[in-house]
């Protein structure tokens, strides 16, 4: 540990606050703004499911610094039609050099991540009410078949982690046509 003889001089605070919503046509609106001395903006990114379809991107730039700041706002519309997948914010960029905005790009990668949990916790309760009564393990079996690519995408959904084999040993209360039916609904 480090000897301090002085309190630390904080010289930067940023705060960051995001929400998802479910709107009444169920999609999934997220809102994600930065705070901090010099910025505040937020971006709200509205997802279609099943997909994670980007269907809405919209900008609003409150306080910043320079004026050119203010032409990055539309930089991220080009996003609208695309879907959630692997890299997709890296996609952003590109589309953006030179005309868009770091800290706008970083909203948008903070929407792009957080709506896949979003949208697990929306496809977890949609679930409990189709079929009241699974446990975790089942349950589980069911959002990684909508969703394989949760598989080994961290220490829990690792195909070796206890969790795993239980989900992988777990049975289903339905089968065949009438789990590729309750597929559907969700």
């Amino acid at each position: 540990m480090l000897h301090q003889t002085k309190p630390n001089e904080r010289i930067y605070r940023k705060t960051k606050m995001l929400d998802i919503d479910l709107t009444p046509d169920k999609k999934l609106r997220v809102t994600v703004s930065h705070d901090d001395p010099r910025h505040y903006m937020s971006l709200l990114v509205v997802f279609a499911m099943p997909r994670l379809v980007i269907e809405t991107v919209e900008c609003a730039m409150i306080r910043f610094p320079h004026k050119e700041c203010r032409l990055a706002e539309s930089s991220l519309k080009e996003m609208v039609g695309m879907e959630i997948g692997p890299g997709i914010v890296k996609l952003a960029r590109k589309k953006n050099s030179g005309k868009g905005c770091t800290h706008l790009n970083n909203l948008f990668h903070e929407a792009c991540y957080s709506v896949i949990q979003g949208h697990g916790i929306c496809r977890r309760d949609q679930i409990e009410k189709l079929l009241p009564g699974l446990n975790v393990e089942q349950t589980l079996k069911i959002i990684i078949m909508l969703r394989p690519q949760l598989r080994n995408s961290c220490v829990v959904f690792n195909a070796n982690s206890n969790l795993m084999h239980a989900v992988g040993k777990a049975r289903l209360p339905l089968e065949g046509d009438e789990m590729a039916d309750l597929l559907a609904k969700l």
